[in-house]
């Protein structure tokens, strides 16, 4: 799901990570070189990790000439799009569990994400 927030000028992309079956927790990646990028996700992480209480992998950096085995990772997108930009992964799809839980707190999770954005909005990137 890709939304872009013209009034606030940031975009957020909300992704399911995937490795294999044991892994989980959230993450939120954002451009290495934007400011408030980093406050932008750290916003939104932190309301995440309180919804769905999976372990906190942080918040990842990246930059579209990294190439891994999964390729750029989104850096590609975090680097050109023109304002604050994110990619939320709030579970790994491939962990039953964490799909389950993600499932049945679906609505609190996107009130998480709108708790986030406002946050860092009002600039309490903090608050809760």
């Amino acid at each position: 799901m890709l939304t872009v927030d013209e009034y606030s000028g940031h975009f957020q992309s909300e992704h399911c990570n995937a490795f294999n079956d044991k892994s989980n927790g959230s993450e939120t990646l954002y451009y290495k070189h934007c400011g408030k990028g980093i406050l932008l996700a750290s916003a939104i992480q932190k309301e995440v990790v309180q919804c769905l209480g999976l372990k906190d992998r942080g918040l990842k950096s990246c930059v579209a000439s990294y190439k891994g085995k999964a390729g750029d990772r989104g850096g590609l997108l975090l680097q050109k799009t023109s304002m604050p930009c994110v990619i939320v992964e709030p579970f790994f799809i491939d962990s039953d569990s964490s799909l389950e839980l993600a499932q049945e707190r679906f609505d609190d999770l996107a009130k998480a994400y709108a708790l986030g954005i406002q946050n860092f909005l009002e600039g309490g990137i903090g608050a809760s």
